[in-house]
């Protein structure tokens, strides 16, 4: 056999035992793709049965979205929303046979809300008599206008116009939140950006509040109003509460089990979770066609951010973001360096809500959650002020406020009269901004409604058709104070800045 044979051979017999390899890769595949299909459709047959308020096509009908901004102005937006609501009204009033007293589309427990609470799930603007500037506020994913309505208070109470915008989808059905995604939200935010800039006296700031996804869309919208080409209106102010500037890792993967979903028998899957609707203001309920778009979302705010110019750096507006060391919906770290570390010498906080380091419970916490103070504090220096509210160094039952300016290696602490109330071991991303004085999530029972910052049962585990996760979570802040005096010294001091600017 000649040289150029053997080599033949030789080849092709690499060549049938590469085969060999790539059908047993290929069955391989197959087994691990047939399995995953099989523990999806599990976990679909785990999940509650589907109901009305989960159907995409049943809240198109119902409750339909604007999906185009081109023409639509502020008024017309507000206009679509009231009948919206006229409509859900009719659609509690016709299908809330059956259902316990406390759950959301029961028609009692629908109209007690509506009534203590008439525009919590809608928009509201108002107008003090001298106004000092605008401010628009704007929730989070799956909530609505109510999660705002403290801070929004408290802002029209200094002088500044408040616009408390609910995002499409919300505040109606959860079924409703698959009908829109990031473009809708992005054009609403945008059409109400406009609104207020454009009756502001050049003494007047612009503030833009956001809290979670509201405050992704506040960072995004900066950004995107610094774009050369951009006519959008630039704010003068971020003001950001448990911001949700990078969505977590899992969500890039939300569109695979989308699609998964769509096959027969696979619906439930298109929700990461279905659960008992009793929070009035709030889905309990949540599709993975929603967290495809906040991934779409922030993957673009990211993109931008990274493409800052150093004078765009110079123009992004200041900012204060206010975040709980430990967060279950975002990971904490994410708004050091999904944001803080991007921009430069730009004017920002980051004030840092502490555990309850004088809990009797701390030996039973997860260090590993700690990690983002840890980090902060072994920098040397950082570009932008540090602020951590937690328990005083001298007298661990009291509260401290440390903080550490930006390029500085010193810290300064100061005293407060604040106290950790008993049992509580720490904050949470939802908690933030609500008081303790809020009569839905606050830790007291008002106006004859139920309180869902107290509310707790104990049983056998699995029996509870809520997860106890829901209940124990931290739900109002106790330092609620403190936050909305810092907003409020920021939205002051903005009003200087843009005063001491039109002067010259």
């Amino acid at each position: 056999m000649s040289k150029a044979q053997r080599s033949f051979v030789t080849i092709r017999g690499l060549a049938a035992k590469a085969l060999k390899y790539l059908q047993r890769l290929g069955w391989a595949l197959s087994g691990v793709i047939i399995t995953g299909l099989y523990l999806y459709y599990l976990q679909s047959q785990a999940l509650p049965d589907l109901e009305y308020w989960h159907s995409e096509d049943i809240a198109e009908e119902l409750v339909p979205e604007l999906q185009h901004f081109a023409n639509v102005d502020l008024a017309a937006y507000l206009a679509h929303e009231k009948k919206l609501f006229k409509r859900l009204d009719q659609v509690i009033t016709e299908r809330s046979a059956g259902l316990p007293l406390w759950h959301r589309y029961n028609e009692q427990f629908y109209a007690a809300h509506r009534k203590t609470w008439p525009m919590g799930n809608m928009s509201s603007l108002r107008t003090p008599e001298d106004r000092r500037g605008a401010a628009l506020l704007v929730h989070g994913l799956s909530d609505s206008p109510y999660s705002m309505h403290a801070l929004s208070d408290s802002l029209l109470a200094a002088g500044f116009q408040t616009l408390n915008l609910r995002m499409p989808g919300h505040g109606t059905m959860p079924g409703a939140l698959q009908n829109v995604g990031w473009r809708q939200f992005r054009a609403s935010y945008q059409l109400a950006v406009r609104a207020l800039a454009k009756d502001l006296a050049p003494e007047e700031p612009l503030i833009l509040v956001g809290y979670s996804n509201g405050a992704a869309l506040a960072v995004d919208y900066a950004l995107r109003s610094l774009a050369q080409d951009s006519e959008l209106p630039q704010a003068d102010l971020l003001l950001l509460v448990s911001p949700a500037v990078q969505a977590p890792s899992v969500a890039a993967y939300a569109r695979i089990q989308r699609w998964v979903s769509e096959l027969p028998g696979m619906e439930k899957l298109g929700w990461t979770e279905v659960l008992a609707e009793y929070d009035p203001f709030k889905y309990n309920s949540f599709p993975v066609y929603t967290a495809e778009q906040i991934h779409q979302l922030t993957s673009r705010l990211q993109k931008n951010l990274r493409q800052l110019s150093a004078a765009q750096r110079e123009q992004f507006p200041a900012l204060i973001a206010f975040q709980s060391v430990v967060d279950a919906t975002i990971p904490p770290r994410s708004i050091v360096q999904g944001l803080l570390d991007h921009l430069g010498n730009t004017p920002a906080e980051l004030v840092l809500f502490d555990i309850n380091r004088g809990s009797a419970m701390l030996p039973l916490l997860r260090t590993t959650e700690l990690r983002l103070q840890e980090e902060l504090q072994a920098r040397p220096v950082l570009n932008f002020e540090l602020t951590v509210v937690g328990n005083d160094s001298d007298d661990p039952s009291r509260v401290s406020i440390r903080r550490k300016a930006a390029g500085s290696s010193q810290w300064q602490e100061s005293p407060t009269e604040m106290q950790w109330p008993k049992n509580i071991f720490s904050l949470s991303h939802v908690a933030l901004p609500f008081s303790a004085e809020d009569p839905t999530y606050g830790p007291a029972n008002k106006d004859g409604l139920m309180s869902l910052g107290e509310l707790w049962f104990k049983g056998e585990h699995g029996v509870l058709g809520v997860p106890l996760r829901l209940l124990a979570r931290q739900r109002y802040n106790p330092f609620f104070p403190y936050m909305e005096r810092r907003i409020i010294e920021a939205a002051e001091s903005a009003r200087t800045e843009k005063s001491k600017a039109a002067a010259n």
